[in-house]
């Protein structure tokens, strides 16, 4: 899932010393951040936040859908060259290794 660079519409309570969204950095707020990391039980249901960010998420992209309009910017992938420096050994031995080489 992309997470937002900026919340537009947001019900949260900013942070009350940053006045920063709760949203901005939400994996990191400490109201969820623990919660979140813990193990947990399928049924059981995420932190109140992290449902609103999702639900604001969701409604942002499906107004924008509904609108004709691109939910992401466009952009050009491209592969270029890679040289393998002698510290980079190990990596390149990997990358060989799970790299299917035929066309």
């Amino acid at each position: 899932m992309k997470t937002p660079r900026v919340v537009v519409r947001d019900d949260a309570v900013p942070d009350a010393k940053t006045y920063k969204s709760r949203l901005y950095h939400i994996y990191n707020d400490p109201d969820v951040k623990d919660d979140l990391n813990r193990r947990a039980n399928p049924e059981e249901p995420l932190p109140d936040l992290v449902l609103n960010a999702y639900y604001l998420l969701g409604y942002d992209w499906r107004e924008k859908w509904e609108d004709g309009k691109p939910l992401f910017k466009p952009r050009r992938t491209q592969l270029g060259p890679v040289s393998w420096g002698e510290r980079h050994r190990n990596q390149q031995h990997l990358y060989e290794a799970v790299t299917d080489t035929r066309s």
